[in-house]
């Protein structure tokens, strides 16, 4: 199943550009549910859009599914919006339990737990993040996810 990808592109303090990319459904190869899927991709963007923005200090530079579809204010950020810097996100395909990750630049502080690199799944901006996420993004394979952890790694890792 080809799904459709919605990928995120955002700019650092310095100009330098990261992707994040969220999978949502796929548009079937007769086109017949080409209306809804559209509609739920455009409330999707808006959620994860939304939701990618609590996490992350940079700022949204595009968002597209194939061709633009939004484009951001491509303003940089306040120092500190370092894509150096990210939150590895490990989510989990509910019917298969393949594991995935997704990594998202330049993560806001206050996440973590106390003195560690661990992401707090039980903090407020966290899981309203979480909730979003689950909500929307699919596995590789177009199954429903479910977020195990995260951490903070330095970029190419």
């Amino acid at each position: 199943m080809a799904l459709t990808d919605l990928p995120f592109t955002m700019i650092d303090y310095s100009g330098e550009k990261s992707i994040v990319t969220f999978r949502c459904a796929a548009i079937a190869s007769d086109g017949s549910n080409w209306d809804t899927v559209v509609d739920g991709v455009a409330s999707s963007r808006a959620l994860l859009g939304a939701a990618l923005n609590t996490m992350s200090l940079m700022n949204e530079t595009m968002s597209s599914v194939y061709v633009p579809f939004a484009p951001g204010s491509g303003a940089l950020p306040a120092e500190g919006a370092d894509r150096e810097l990210a939150l590895r996100l490990i989510y989990e395909d509910d019917t298969t339990k393949a594991k995935y990750r997704i990594d998202i630049p330049a993560p806001i502080t206050g996440i973590w737990k106390t003195n560690s690199d661990e992401l707090d799944l039980t903090n407020v901006t966290v899981a309203a993040f979480v909730l979003v996420f689950e909500a929307h993004m699919l596995s590789p394979v177009g199954n429903s996810v479910t977020v195990l952890s995260g951490y903070k790694v330095g970029r190419r890792n």
